[in-house]
């Protein structure tokens, strides 16, 4: 009895060079989300300048502090007595502002050490500056994602 020939199989493949480019782009991107300084900025400034006007349910200010910021003619507001603070985290252009881009990280906050006091001492409560909304982590996450995947943010 004869045997019969074998089938023959053709593989075809197309677009095998514009998977792997992609592939290697999408992986670059996920490496370096400098380009996102800004539009992550953005989205912390925003997130932070809603916490210095009342979102934040910060401790009241002691009475003692009310009435020395009044003798100096300073601020009443918590963290605000000259408004450096909130202008170095709310204002990207402001001389003490921090924000950059390095590759894996996104960088936010001040040069201004009186920042640290927010963290808490024996006498201050612990008054968080940045905390993002879990809407604003959303967002922030949806940038990320929509630049990793197609090389432009949402």
């Amino acid at each position: 009895m004869a045997r019969a020939a074998a089938p023959k199989i053709v593989v075809e493949t197309k677009g095998v060079e514009k998977a792997e480019l992609n592939l290697r782009e999408l992986g670059v991107r996920a490496k370096d989300i400098r380009p996102l300084t800004r539009d992550l900025s953005r989205i912390f400034e925003h997130s932070t300048k809603k916490r210095f006007e009342g979102s934040a349910h910060w401790p009241p200010l002691a009475e003692s502090t009310l009435e020395r910021k009044s003798a100096e003619g300073l601020d009443h507001g918590i963290l605000r007595a000259t408004d450096s603070l909130y202008k170095s985290l709310t204002n990207p252009g402001d001389k003490n502002a921090v924000r950059k881009g390095k590759p894996g990280e996104f960088v936010f906050g001040t040069k201004l050490r009186h920042g640290r006091f927010a963290k808490g001492t024996k006498t201050q409560p612990k008054r968080e500056l940045i905390n993002l909304t879990a809407q604003e982590r959303r967002e922030a996450a949806k940038t990320i994602s929509s630049y990793i995947t197609t090389g432009r943010p949402k």
